[in-house]
Parts: C-alpha cells; sequence; structure tokens
C-alpha cells in the first residue's frame, strides 16, 4: 500500500485558493483544528478564536472577490469547539462558551445564519467537548460548571455534566430551535471527552492522566444501555436519564480499583465512516471500540490489538501524531509514517515524506479518500492511498464506498448506489437510482455547472444506456442461462433446485422469479398442496409444514406464496393463510394458547409481506383480502385497522358490511360510526348509504350519543357531520333529501316508544 503527501490545493476543489494558501503559512497565526464536511473545509487559527472556511464552487462563482461575506470568515466569541452537521442543509458551530450558530449553504453558494441557541444551563459554564447523534438529532456535550454544591451529591467534587439536547428534524428559522429544551443525562462528572461511535451510539472518555485509571462510558439511546469499561474489566446497565458518575463508580469500585495504572494514553481517534473509535496508550497497545446493529439487535465490541512497534521506538506524548482510518492506525515520527493493519496489528508500510519542514500535527480525516490531515510550519497537505502493490492485496474492506452521508457529488452517489445493487437486489436502491437519473438527465444543458461535470456528462450517458441494456439482458436471463429448457416452469424448477445460495441471494432470486414468472413460481412453492379446498387432506400434510417452516426452516416461501396469491388470484389469499393457520394448530404440540398464538402469527406475516394493492389483478379483492387478514390477526386495534383500510381503499360497503357483522365490541360502536360517517362525508358519498346507515343505530338512543360526540368536536360539524337539522337537510340540497331519510327516523322512534 503506497501513501503520499499532496497539498490540499490539488486534492480539494476549494475556492479563495490565495487566503487557503495565507493561512497555511501561519500568517493569521496557528491552525488549532480543521474539521471537513462534504464539500467544505473549516479551519481555525489563534488558539480556536479565529474561523476561516473554503467552499467547493462552481467555477462561475470563484472568480468573485474571495472577501466577501459569502464565506464564513469570523472572528469568534469564545474558541469554536466542534462543527458538525445537523440536517442535510445545515451546520452547527458550538463554541465554548455554550453559543452554537446554525448555518446554512444556500443555492447561491453562500452561507446564510438560521437561528442560534445557547447550551449551557448556567452563567460562567464551558463546553468542553460535543457529539452529534443524527439518528435521534441529538447534541450532546460534557458541560464544566463552576463548583457549587450538588443538591444531587452534596459530596460529590467533580463539576462536569453530561447533558444532550434535541434539535428539530428540519431547522429553517429560529423558531424551530425555541422549543427544544437540554436535560442532564449524567451528573458530576470529572473532565471528559464526546465522541459519536455510531448515528445513535457516545462515546464518554474521562480526560487521560497516568497516575489515574481511564474508564470508558458508551451510552446507546436507542436500547437505553449504558456500558462501561475500565481496564479488562466491563459490564453493561440500563438507564440513561439522571444517572451520577459517582454513583457508577461506586457501584463497580470492586472491579474498576483492579485496572492497571501506569498506562499514558496518548488520546482517542474516531473513524464515522466504520463506527469505530480507538485508544492508543505508551505501551503500543490499542483499543478498538465498534458498533454493529442488525434488525434484531445492537451490537458493542472492544478489541485489544497490539501493535508490531520496535521496542526501541517511544511513542510521543499527546494525540497530534497518529490517527483512525478504515481499520488502519497511522503514526508519524517526524516526517516518517508507519502504518498499521487494526486486524493484526502489523505494519503494512513504511514511508519517509520528503517535506521541507517537520511535520508539526495530524488530524483525522472523515473523508473516504483522505487518511489524515498533515501540518508543517507553512503547508497543510493531505495524506492519501495511491495504489495497491501486488505484494499487499487490499481486503474487501479496503474496497468499500462509504456511507452515502459524507459522499460529495452525484457521480460518488452514483456508484454507491450501484456496488449496492450489485451485491443485492433493493427496491429503495432502485428508487434512488432513478431519482439521479431524472434529476441529472440534461446535465449537459445546465448553468453553473462544475467543469467536472460538464466533463463526465458524455460518461453519464453511456452508463444510463448500459443500464437500460443489462436490464433488458436481464429479461430473457432464465432462457439464456438454461437453453436446454423448453418451457418457463421448467426453468423455474431448474433455477430453483439450485441450492448454492446464500439467504440473501435467495430471496434475490425468489423475487426476480416473482417478477418474470409469477405463475410457474406459484406452482412450483405449491407443489403437493391445494389451497382452493376449506380443509387440509391429511397426504398434504408434510407438504405444508415444509412451506410454513415448520421442520426448521423460515416463512420466506410462505411470505412469496401470499405475495404471489395477492397478485394472481387475490380471492384465494384468505384460504390460504386460514389452511396455514389450521396446519400450525394440528402441529404444534404445545398448550392451545401457544398453538393459537403460533398459529396467529401466520395472518401478521400475510399482512406485513403484501405489496401495494393496485400491483394485483384485482386491487378492490385484494384490499378486501387484506383487511379480512387483518382482522383475523387479533393484534391490537385490529378492527379499527381493518375498518380504516377498506375506507382507504373507497370500499364503503365492505366498511359498512364490516361493522355489521362485527359488533361484539358495542361500547366502541360510536367511534367506528364515527370514523365511517367522516370519511363517506369527506368523500361526498353519505347520501348513498343512509339505508345502511340507519341500520347500525340499534336505537334512538345511539343515534343521540353519536350526536354528543359530533357535538363535543367543532371538527366534525366542519365535515358534514353538524347535528343540526338545517345543516344536515339544507332545502336547496340536491344530495339528500328528507324524504328519503324520515322513514328510517320514525322507525327508530317507534322502537323506543314500544320498549
Amino acid at each position: 500500500m503506497d501513501v503520499t503527501l499532496q497539498d490540499v490545493e490539488l486534492c480539494i476543489p476549494l475556492c479563495r485558493k490565495e487566503i487557503l494558501s495565507n493561512v497555511c503559512q501561519r500568517e493569521y497565526g496557528d491552525i488549532d483544528q480543521i474539521w471537513e464536511l462534504p464539500g467544505h473545509l473549516f479551519l481555525t487559527t489563534d488558539n480556536g478564536n479565529k474561523l476561516f472556511t473554503f467552499d467547493c464552487k462552481p467555477l462561475s462563482y470563484q472568480h468573485q472577490n474571495v472577501f466577501d461575506s459569502r464565506s464564513l470568515d469570523t472572528n469568534l466569541s469564545s474558541p469554536l469547539v466542534n462543527v458538525v452537521k445537523v440536517t442535510p442543509e445545515v451546520i452547527a458551530l458550538i463554541e465554548q462558551n455554550g453559543c452554537v450558530n446554525f448555518w446554512k449553504f444556500g443555492q447561491d453558494f453562500s452561507w446564510i445564519l438560521v437561528g442560534n441557541l445557547n447550551l449551557c444551563s448556567r452563567n460562567k459554564s464551558e463546553i468542553s467537548s460535543v457529539a452529534y447523534l443524527s439518528s435521534h438529532n441529538l447534541i450532546v456535550w460534557c458541560e464544566k460548571q463552576q463548583p457549587v454544591v450538588s443538591t444531587i451529591s452534596p459530596n460529590a467534587h467533580y463539576t462536569n455534566q453530561l447533558c444532550k439536547k434535541v434539535l428539530p428534524q428540519v431547522i429553517s428559522s429560529q423558531d424551530d430551535l425555541d422549543n427544544s429544551s437540554a436535560s442532564i443525562f449524567l451528573h458530576n462528572c470529572p473532565p471528559c471527552d464526546v465522541f459519536a461511535l455510531s448515528k445513535d451510539v457516545l462515546f464518554v472518555t474521562t480526560s487521560y492522566d497516568h497516575e489515574q485509571i481511564s474508564l470508558h462510558l458508551l451510552f446507546d439511546f436507542t436500547n437505553g444501555l449504558t456500558y462501561l469499561y475500565a481496564g479488562s474489566y466491563n459490564t453493561s446497565f440500563h438507564g440513561q436519564s439522571g444517572e451520577d458518575f459517582v454513583d457508577i463508580i461506586t457501584n463497580n469500585l470492586s472491579n474498576i480499583i483492579q485496572a492497571e495504572l501506569g498506562l499514558y494514553h496518548l488520546g482517542v481517534k474516531v473513524d464515522a465512516t466504520e463506527s469505530q473509535v480507538a485508544t492508543l496508550n505508551s505501551e503500543k497497545c490499542v483499543e478498538l471500540y465498534s458498533s454493529q446493529s442488525d434488525s434484531f439487535k445492537r451490537k458493542i465490541t472492544r478489541q485489544t490489538i497490539n501493535l508490531s512497534i520496535p521496542s526501541c521506538e517511544t511513542l510521543p506524548l499527546g494525540d497530534t501524531y497518529w490517527f483512525l482510518h478504515k481499520a488502519h492506525i497511522g503514526i508519524i515520527l517526524q516526517t516518517t509514517l508507519y502504518l498499521y493493519r487494526l486486524t493484526d496489528g502489523k505494519q503494512i508500510c513504511q514511508v519517509d515524506f520528503l517535506v521541507s519542514n517537520k511535520i508539526n500535527k495530524v488530524i483525522s480525516s472523515q473523508s473516504p479518500l483522505i487518511f489524515a490531515w498533515v501540518l508543517t510550519a507553512d503547508e497543510l497537505l493531505a495524506l492519501q492511498i495511491t495504489k495497491t502493490t501486488d505484494k499487499e492485496p487490499c481486503s474487501d474492506t479496503d474496497h468499500q464506498l462509504p456511507d452515502e452521508h459524507i459522499l460529495q457529488t452525484d457521480i460518488l452517489k452514483l456508484v454507491h448506489l450501484h456496488e449496492l445493487k450489485s451485491k443485492e437486489y433493493n427496491y429503495q436502491v432502485i428508487q434512488e437510482l432513478q431519482e439521479i437519473k431524472a434529476s441529472c438527465a440534461d446535465i449537459k444543458h445546465a448553468q453553473n455547472h462544475s467543469q467536472i461535470a460538464t466533463l463526465i456528462a458524455p460518461y453519464w450517458e453511456d452508463y444510463w444506456k448500459l443500464e437500460n441494456l443489462s436490464k433488458t439482458i436481464v429479461d430473457s436471463k432464465v432462457i439464456k442461462i438454461f437453453p436446454e429448457t423448453k418451457t418457463s416452469g421448467s426453468a423455474v424448477q431448474t433455477l430453483m433446485e439450485n441450492r448454492n445460495f446464500t439467504m440473501t441471494s435467495r430471496h434475490t432470486k425468489l423475487i426476480w422469479l416473482s417478477q418474470i414468472y409469477p405463475k410457474e413460481l406459484l406452482d412450483y412453492l405449491c407443489q403437493g398442496i391445494n389451497y382452493e379446498t376449506t380443509e387440509v387432506d391429511a397426504t398434504e400434510m408434510r407438504q405444508w409444514q415444509c412451506l410454513l417452516g415448520l421442520e426448521g426452516g423460515d416463512l420466506l416461501n410462505f411470505e412469496f406464496v401470499c405475495r404471489l396469491l395477492h397478485q394472481l388470484y387475490p380471492e384465494k389469499l384468505f384460504n390460504f393463510v386460514k389452511n396455514a393457520e389450521s396446519v400450525c394448530e394440528h402441529t404444534v404440540g404445545v398448550s392451545a394458547f401457544v398453538r393459537k398464538k403460533h398459529s396467529l402469527m401466520y395472518y401478521a406475516t400475510a399482512v406485513e409481506c403484501l405489496p401495494p394493492y393496485h400491483l394485483s389483478c384485482n386491487p378492490p379483492v385484494a384490499a378486501a383480502v387484506k383487511a379480512k387478514l387483518i382482522l383475523a390477526s387479533e393484534r391490537q386495534s385490529c378492527f379499527e385497522k381493518a375498518l380504516k383500510h377498506l375506507l382507504q381503499h373507497k370500499l364503503w360497503f365492505e366498511a359498512i358490511a364490516l361493522i355489521q357483522t362485527n359488533l361484539r365490541e358495542k361500547e366502541k360502536l360510536t367511534s367506528y360510526l364515527h370514523i365511517l360517517i367522516t370519511a363517506l362525508a369527506q368523500n361526498q358519498v353519505l347520501d348513498k348509504f343512509v339505508p345502511q346507515l340507519f341500520s347500525l343505530f340499534p336505537t334512538w338512543k345511539t343515534v343521540l350519543s353519536f350526536a354528543n360526540i359530533a357535538a363535543e368536536q367543532p371538527a366534525i360539524r366542519q365535515q358534514q357531520l353538524s347535528i343540526s337539522a338545517r345543516d344536515l337537510f339544507p332545502i336547496n340540497s340536491q344530495d339528500l333529501k328528507f324524504a328519503s331519510v324520515k322513514p328510517y327516523l320514525l322507525e327508530l322512534v317507534k322502537k323506543v316508544n314500544d320498549v
């Protein structure tokens, strides 16, 4: 793996290069920190009190006055602590005094102030560290306060606290920011730093001191878990609201005091693209914390890696000479880079840089292409990978593109989506590809585009031509793979009997075949069973059990049979699921309660896996059948969900029939009638169902009960549901005649008189 240093101007097409050169040459003081966001570079000098911004802009905007107001160059009221991206369009500048300014990069390529707020809960407090968790729109910070007696723990001697604040998903004005409030979730902390390990996991570490034990806390805000690491000891517990740091230490004191002392830690580095945090100590040992999650649970892991650094080499103190990037650790000693692989701690390359000045600082980068930022006395350099040698093959992770949220251009996003599409079928990826195609269809004629956008336009068109061609090839793929097959049915059978598929590939194969040969795939999956009968034959029981995953399998085939029946024969779907329930009840040999609960699972699974109803050959029947499945699942509020589903698809007669045949919950009849009549009124069909509606009122008292609800809710009266006779039966109304309603009113009154 070859690594080179290049000037920042050659790596990123930034504007105002003259100012950038002056900043790098220390004309405004030493560079303190660098933040990199897609298309933007932020630098601070003068101990963090002066900010410079450099943006990627189209060529037509790069010849404007370099000192104009379009940049964010400013003297700050206090040192800048962090720059975070809080929405796709808005960034936040957080200062040490708690002041936060929110800026938006407009379509005219200038910065616009959106609003501001103050994070500090008390006067003279300071913000020492800030992180942002995008999954919860949560900004988290460590706040240092003046020493006061704590009301929570009077004997506490720590003056720091961890606070959090939920920001709105859309920030367009100051009003959006005024509605949010802050809260403290960890009291009485020592000085600590906070980092975003992932989109919803916070990494907290106490300030490093070789005379103290370094503690690491991880907060999983999705699952409400807190993880504590001290040396080789680790534990986890629930609770993230109003915790006391001293109490946490006291509860785990017997294990914490056994941790090893004397290791001088060299700081913490974060790799947001890989959801990893690394700590490095003076004994050349790395602790790597990772966060991984799937659809079921989250997994926090810690690995200890010993770097193969010669014993004669002494690491410099502090965190200014090493970096973390995509499972690699880099350490720079004077002008030499030592790059180590975190999988085994082995050195994979050593590079001597030919720089005129000594390297003063190394700052980690969040870019997928830049390992780190290197500062010398008069230059800002980007540490980059140039190529991979044959002797050191790249791992799969070296080729992976980063998450979409840090990609800077449409072409990079296109490559990323194409990579995802080549791995597995994903409808969302296909949709995003089509959106990119639509947005850039006229890229050749667009104005104010950069020079590179114009250059890639012909290649962009060729890409979409190839995509269309590949789709045509895919449409006939089965016949080309199996030229000896005579029918589509035999082609499906040949492909389905090929067992060399992973779970994901198997799912993709079923999706593909269901689109090309739905009838043939349905026949194959339902071999040996008859889903049209109301009773299951004993000779078919084994085949049913295999289809339903009752012999150690899964429900994937069952789901696709439901989807195919929904598409081809929706009127047969409910009977199929009912037969599945019957088979389950005969097979599961446990208590009646467990057996019933297990069998109802098939109704819920069928509801969740069905595609949109308009894809069916008979959409009204498909919508009605789904309502029956919702009702049969016996889930919470299933009756109301089934009723709303029918009304959503304008199946008025079916909705009325549903209420007529399911009046077991008479105490909820009034609310169901409200839902029904509201939908009929909003769709201007209330007058067509007067006889059916009055048949739902068992007595005149029910009408009065509904009238009372309508009277208490003004919104109902505005939707043609006023209880006033003049409003319900206007003289000039052509839609509803009082004469058509009068017989039903008299009939209800007669029932009351008879009683």
